[in-house]
């Protein structure tokens, strides 16, 4: 087969702009440090670190037990670790609901090279978030999928747009692209450098 893992997010991962939210740090910090954090969330399947091969270094990744979890759970990068004294014996509390801090992964650039990255957090939404707001506000349109080993890259792009249009008959080919994430990376950089 072609496909080895498929992962989804609420948006792109390389974004120009991101929504930074501020929270309250729930658990032991240092003496002295502030409790407030703002940081830019970014919802995720429980699998997308792993699909994108993104590791973890501390904690855990994520699992299905997060999304079954009241609470699901956060991802910080180690920078947001460093710059916030963070540890995976911290939750960050958004509108009453305790989101535990799972793991920390390598930093990444989600952001234009230009501009500072900030602090920055995978979401992986628990059920107490998904039945206040339902998926209808946080739809996770953006699909990433992990090719095999060896495939021809051409094939399987024409075999996914055919499982898309099988499984949505009605859908306008023209309606959706198929992109893989190192051409969306390489446009990404082109217009950094152009700027």
């Amino acid at each position: 087969g072609y496909v080895k893992d498929v992962a989804f997010s609420n948006g792109d991962f390389i974004a120009n702009k991101r929504w930074t939210v501020g929270r309250t740090i729930d658990g032991t910090l240092p003496e002295n440090v502030s409790r407030d954090i703002y940081f830019s969330p970014f919802q995720v399947s429980w699998n997308f670190l792993r699909v994108m091969g993104i590791d973890i270094v501390d904690g855990r990744g994520f699992s299905l037990e997060d999304i079954q979890s009241a609470s699901g759970g956060l991802i910080f990068t180690e920078a947001s670790k460093a710059q916030y004294y963070l540890s995976t014996d911290n939750s960050v509390a958004p509108r009453g609901v305790s989101v535990p801090i799972v793991g920390f992964c390598r930093n990444v650039n989600a952001r234009s090279l230009h501009e500072e990255q900030g602090a920055f957090a995978f979401y992986c939404m628990g059920q107490d978030e998904m039945g206040r707001s339902g998926q209808k506000y946080y739809p996770m349109h953006n699909v990433y999928i992990r090719l095999n080993a060896g495939v021809d890259v051409a094939e399987a792009a024409e075999h996914i747009k055919k499982c898309i249009m099988d499984y949505f008959p009605g859908l306008v080919p023209a309606s959706f692209d198929v992109e893989f994430f190192d051409d969306v990376l390489r446009r990404q950089y082109e217009r950094e450098q152009r700027l």
